[in-house]
């Protein structure tokens, strides 16, 4: 099925795709997903995924660690890291709303910013969204969960 979304551990395409849109080092965590698909999108790929829900992320284990554990403030006093995982957060999500048209001033994106194949507009037109807004088109969440992708 034809999205506007993509899962960053499920991503299949062609190897120029790690080329024309690499994976944006400073972007740690949160953010990555709604980036990449922003920026895939705008680089001219079309974005698909399975009509099966056939993997997920599974963060109630409790006692397993998970990635932010890594990047704490006692890894960073102890040299482990450069720097927290509050503070490669703040990053992220100061890079991640410069990709969505909402950081004044926006942070300098160089390779990791929007393509020029397709504008940013039509990407939020056809998820139903409105970034600038912080509004969703109601009949995407509403009962008929309309997919704007649906006609195609």
């Amino acid at each position: 099925l034809r999205c506007g979304y993509l899962a960053g551990g499920f991503i299949f395409a062609d190897g120029s795709f790690v080329k024309e849109v690499p994976n944006d080092p400073h972007i740690f965590f949160a953010g990555e997903e709604i980036a990449m698909a922003a920026r895939a999108w705008t680089n001219g790929y079309d974005i698909y995924f399975p009509h099966k829900i056939l993997l997920w992320h599974f963060y109630g284990r409790r006692q397993h660690p998970k990635v932010w554990a890594d990047h704490s403030n006692q890894a960073k006093a102890t040299g482990s890291v450069a720097l927290a995982w509050w503070e490669r957060d703040q990053v992220a999500k100061q890079r991640v709303r410069t990709l969505l048209g909402l950081e004044q001033p926006p942070c300098e994106m160089g390779k990791y910013g929007l393509g020029s194949l397709s504008d940013f507009h039509s990407f939020e037109q056809a998820i139903g969204v409105n970034f600038g807004k912080r509004a969703v088109h109601p009949e995407v969440v509403g009962e008929k969960k309309l997919s704007f992708f649906s006609a195609e």
